[in-house]
């Protein structure tokens, strides 16, 4: 019985480790990370767009259109994404878009 009860938190502690990275995470390549594109371009009366890439490979786009102008029902609809590599060594994509139906966002892994 106290075996049981020994080994029974060692195993929950072993199956909750296995989504950890194999090996230590480097965030020097963070640390020394620079961009390497940035755009940015504002219109009052259209909307804007950003992005940007940087050296350890995040990247971010997005883009805001003002839709019917002049209206009581006049909105900013925005689409964009970012990308960035997990510490699991997973590329992860979240794309979104932004308006009148709310905030809706897609994550993939790959």
């Amino acid at each position: 019985m106290k075996a049981v009860i020994f080994f029974l938190p060692l195993l929950g502690l072993v199956i909750g480790q296995s989504d950890r990275p194999t090996g230590e995470y480097n965030r020097a390549q963070d640390v020394a990370a620079y961009i390497v594109r940035f755009s940015n371009e504002n219109d009052i009366e259209k909307g804007y767009k950003f992005g940007f890439d940087t050296s350890n490979g995040i990247s971010r786009d997005e883009q805001g259109t003002l839709t019917n102008v002049g209206t009581e029902h006049e909105a900013m609809e925005v689409v964009g994404g970012y990308q960035y590599t997990d510490p699991l060594q997973r590329k992860v994509t979240v794309t979104y878009t932004a308006g009148v139906n709310g905030f809706v966002p897609t994550i993939t892994y790959s």
